[in-house]
């Protein structure tokens, strides 16, 4: 997976977060790839230094430096490329922004996922694994610059062998003096340039090589040859005459005489063209696979809020915004499953609203209905939080008491019966009954909810408008 780092290749983790930082670390162990783990941006700059990473992984927010600083220092001093992922919860654009222009090379967003954490690797080795060979062709262009060098020396004694070996070189290569013109023009910049020799030859380099872009070649880079400064690895783009954009790395090597005074310059040029497009190929894919991504997980939240929606839907009734029967029984089960595993008490409320069919016949079923509405919103309104209201069917509706006894389920229901004596009802006032129940050793659900109406039907038979607890009522009744 990292060849591109080296046969002996170790990766950097900088991150105070040790959770953060496990993701990462255990996917490199399980690659048999050693990751060293610095907790600031001091001493992962400092094992830096040591040990010369080709990989650093960073988050944004460190102690001592942070990582935007930490990646700007690696750039300043380190000869050697090094290939920087910052990680960071930062996600607008001017954050990001600032981030590739202080130099890194790839932005993870946080929480890491490995997919993303996989694929950004994948890319990661292809450019460094691109890098190494520009590095092995630079280090031929220096070898080949230590070798104009030399024959510089014997220049007057073997001119002929010279111009033949700087003509044959693998890269474009051309001479030039301290004010600019150029001398020498291998047939390998003949063929880059696409300018013949002739044209070249005692010209201003400014003038041959006009069509770089952002004036690349000028009298001032030329004063800075002529001045002694040592200009390696700058890349520059030519338009060509067919408007095709070819990109080169150079390094402009003195030139000098016998005795040491610097005449010129040798200037090898390595077309990284097909480098430039792959990398500009992998940029736009990574773009596309994370425009998908973006709108997979948009998808995948859309659905799990509509799946939501749906569920919720199932067990609620629409008329009164309670829970509906069928969200009741789950609710019930559920405080059972509660009560079984922390030896808490349970009771059970079912009441019905007095005389409804009779207000049906005066009023109407739209009164009904409105009814029937009210009443819900005034039972949520007065239930407690732990105090779950359902419509368990017509005009009956329920209340669970977890953590409820007898004395204190007489309460809720007697405090329920008192705010519906004092609504104001739009057509007349309105009552209901209640029946209670308590789980006991040996009581299941069904039980319990039969418990619950035989105590209701007790309090209709006793006059409605009341509160009757199942252990109230006579013996014979309890038989039944």
């Amino acid at each position: 997976m990292l060849e591109g780092f080296g046969g002996h290749a170790r990766v950097l983790l900088v991150d105070g977060d040790p959770i953060s930082a496990l993701v990462v670390k255990r996917y490199f162990d399980s690659q048999g790839i050693k990751v060293d783990h610095a907790l600031t941006g001091s001493q992962a700059l400092e094992w830096h230094r040591r040990n010369r990473y080709k990989l650093v992984i960073a988050d944004w927010l460190l102690e001592e430096l942070d990582g935007i600083d930490l990646c700007r220092q690696l750039r300043e001093g380190n000869a050697d490329y090094v290939y920087f992922i910052l990680c960071s919860t930062k996600s607008d654009k001017t954050d990001v922004r600032e981030a590739y222009e202080a130099g890194i090379d790839d932005f993870l967003a946080k929480p890491l996922e490995q997919g993303h954490l996989v694929q950004r690797l994948k890319v990661a080795r292809r450019i460094l694994s691109t890098e190494t060979n520009l590095q092995e062709q630079r280090l031929q262009l220096q070898h080949s610059g230590e070798t104009l060098r030399a024959m510089n020396q014997s220049l007057m004694h073997a001119s002929r062998r010279f111009e033949e070996l700087f003509s044959g070189l693998p890269i474009a290569c051309f001479t030039l003096d301290c004010s600019g013109l150029i001398h020498e023009w291998n047939r390998q910049a003949e063929r880059d340039f696409g300018i013949a020799t002739h044209l070249a030859f005692q010209r201003p380099v400014w003038e041959v090589l006009c069509q770089a872009t952002n004036g690349f070649w000028s009298e001032e880079m030329v004063e800075e040859v002529a001045a002694g400064a040592v200009l390696e690895n700058l890349d520059w783009t030519l338009r060509m005459e067919d408007d095709e954009e070819r990109n080169f790395v150079c390094n402009l090597i003195s030139l000098r005489d016998p005795k040491g005074n610097l005449v010129g310059a040798v200037c090898a040029n390595l077309d990284i063209t097909e480098r430039k497009r792959a990398e500009k190929r992998i940029d736009e894919q990574m773009g596309t696979i994370n425009e998908y991504a973006q709108k997979l997980r948009n998808q995948r939240k859309e659905l799990i809020q509509a799946n939501r929606s749906l569920a919720q839907q199932a067990i609620t009734d629409s008329m009164t915004g309670l829970i509906n029967h069928r969200g009741f029984q789950e609710e019930l089960g559920r405080a059972f499953e509660r009560r079984e595993r922390l030896g808490t008490s349970l009771s059970l409320i079912l009441m019905d609203i007095d005389y409804f069919k009779l207000f049906n016949d005066s009023y109407g079923h739209q009164a009904g209905d409105d009814l029937l509405a009210t009443f819900g919103a005034l039972l949520k309104r007065e239930t407690r939080k732990h105090e779950p209201a359902a419509r368990y069917g017509g005009e009956e509706f329920a209340v669970i008491l977890e953590g409820a006894e007898m004395e204190s389920a007489i309460q809720a229901a007697d405090r329920l019966k008192k705010a519906i004596h004092q609504f104001q009802w739009e057509q007349r006032p309105v009552t209901a009954s209640f029946g209670i129940a308590t789980v006991h050793e040996g009581i299941d659900r069904e039980e319990l909810i039969r418990r619950a109406d035989i105590a209701l039907y007790e309090s209709k038979r006793q006059g409605r408008d009341r509160v009757t607890h199942f252990s109230n009522i006579h013996s014979n009744c309890d038989a039944a």
